[in-house]
């Protein structure tokens, strides 16, 4: 048996925000984008991700964590052979 879809959302925020500011406490910044469609994630000869999003926004980040939902993600197939990649939880 499983919580229910929403109090398990809501445990997982708290936990979010415990880390986050665990990170900060060690200078790690750590930046949360929700409700945000991603259509061009590529990682720069230095390591480095650049993501460019659907309303055009365009972020960096030395680490990237992409959660695509439920269902296997067919708009990343480019990353399928990456470490740490999980195209379907």
């Amino acid at each position: 048996r499983y919580a229910p879809r929403k109090l398990f959302g809501i445990y997982c925020r708290e936990r979010l925000n415990e880390w986050i500011a665990v990170a900060r406490n060690h200078q790690i910044n750590i930046t949360v984008e929700t409700n945000t469609n991603i259509t061009d994630a590529s990682q720069t000869y230095s390591g480095h991700w650049k993501v460019i999003a659907e309303n055009g926004r365009k972020f960096t980040a030395k680490n990237l964590l992409v959660i695509t939902g439920h269902i296997p993600s067919a708009r990343f197939p480019m990353l399928l052979d990456k470490p740490n990649y999980f195209d379907s939880p």
